[in-house]
């Protein structure tokens, strides 16, 4: 997204003079200068909640920090290091980095399936927390031969990007399982 010296001048060479489809393609300028860095760094370590949400599908939990990590319902999910406790928190996180079983484990919680879509060699999990919040993981079939909608497993979340969040003037958000439910992993 960034030339090789890290600036974003000429990212968008096309939309000089143009203010409509300029002021339409803020967020993008705007992703791009907070965002410099490798494909992988972008990726893996958004600087910001709208990069995160922006590139690649994730999943969006919603919580209160306590002793560095986001706490939802009866569930915890670590990496808010940098937020102070009491504040609230969303952690971003990818549908292949959330891992069911079907026994609890070190910080896993419990969530209940409510629909499998089986996409070929994988399928998609969509599943439900104690508290109302939603997941989707994406998983091999190989790993979940036999889960099925109204079993009730355990979900652990691996690498949240995990950022502050103003409740006054950022509402609660969430992946719409609805929408990306059959998509084939691409386009998610």
């Amino acid at each position: 997204m960034t030339s090789a010296s890290g600036s974003c001048s000429g990212a968008f060479p096309s939309l000089r003079g143009d203010p409509v489809r300029a002021q339409l393609a803020a967020p993008l300028a705007s992703c791009c200068a907070s965002s410099a860095g490798t494909a992988d760094d972008i990726y893996n370590r958004p600087a910001t909640p709208f990069v995160a949400a922006f590139v690649g599908s994730s999943n969006v939990l919603n919580g209160v920090v306590w002793e560095r990590h986001v706490h939802f319902g009866h569930s915890i999910v670590a990496g808010a290091h940098a937020i102070a406790d009491g504040e609230h928190a969303v952690a971003y996180i990818r549908p292949h980095d959330v891992q069911v079983t079907p026994a609890a484990g070190d910080r896993s919680f419990p969530v209940e399936v409510e629909r499998r879509t089986d996409m070929g060699w994988m399928s998609k999990l969509h599943l439900r927390l104690d508290d109302g919040q939603r997941l989707v993981a994406q998983l091999p079939n190989e790993e979940i031969d036999g889960v099925a909608a109204g079993q009730h497993l355990f979900a652990k979340l691996r690498n949240p990007k995990v950022f502050a969040r103003d409740p006054a003037t950022e509402p609660e958000t969430e992946i719409d399982a609805a929408d990306a439910a059959d998509a084939p992993p691409s386009l998610v």
